[in-house]
């Protein structure tokens, strides 16, 4: 978790079949966060962490299992 998060802002864990893959250079929408570019991914499955560049906060590093993000280009 990024710290200075509450556990009001903390999620449970998505399990398997809820885990969402997502690459280098591809644009994702977070909540809290707004849009953003994966810059990498690093690892699979529950233990993939992504590092995001967002607009308005700068670069993250997200553990997936735990980050609820959208998709927002549809890839071909």
């Amino acid at each position: 978790f990024e710290s200075g998060e509450s556990a009001s802002d903390q999620v449970a864990p998505r399990s398997a079949g809820q885990l969402q893959t997502i690459y280098s250079g591809e644009t994702v929408y977070h909540a809290k966060w707004g849009e953003g570019v994966v810059v990498e991914v690093e690892g699979s499955g529950e233990n993939a962490v992504a590092t995001i560049a967002f607009a308005e906060v700068g670069t993250k590093r997200l553990l997936l299992s735990y980050t609820p993000l959208e998709l927002k280009n549809e890839r071909s």
